[in-house]
C-alpha cells in the first residue's frame, strides 16, 4: 500500500501547465452542450485555485481564445476567428 501512495504522491505533484486545464475544460463544456447551443465565453464559466494562486474566476477576456481554439479544432469556430493570424 505504501507504493501506491508515493505514486499517487507523485502523479498529483506533476505540473501541468494552466492552458492545458482551460482547454480541458472548454473541451468537456462542449460536449457537455446540446448540438443547438453554442459554446461562448459568455455561457461558460471557469475559475483556478491552487496552492501558490489565490482563488481567480476567468473573465470573459481571458476566455475567449480558449473557446475560439476549441471551437476550431471541433470545426465550428466562426469564420472571423478561425483567420485570426494575431495569436
Amino acid at each position: 500500500m505504501n507504493c501506491f501512495n508515493n505514486f499517487l504522491k507523485q502523479s498529483v505533484e506533476v505540473e501541468v501547465p494552466l492552458s492545458y486545464l482551460v482547454i480541458k475544460h472548454c473541451i468537456q463544456f462542449q460536449a457537455a452542450f446540446n448540438q443547438d447551443t453554442e459554446m461562448t465565453a459568455q455561457n461558460i464559466a471557469i475559475s483556478v485555485v491552487g496552492a501558490d494562486l489565490p482563488w481567480q474566476k476567468l473573465s470573459e477576456e481571458e476566455l475567449q481564445p480558449f473557446v475560439d481554439q476549441v471551437r476550431q479544432a471541433a470545426g465550428d469556430a466562426p469564420v472571423a476567428a478561425a483567420m485570426d493570424t494575431t495569436a
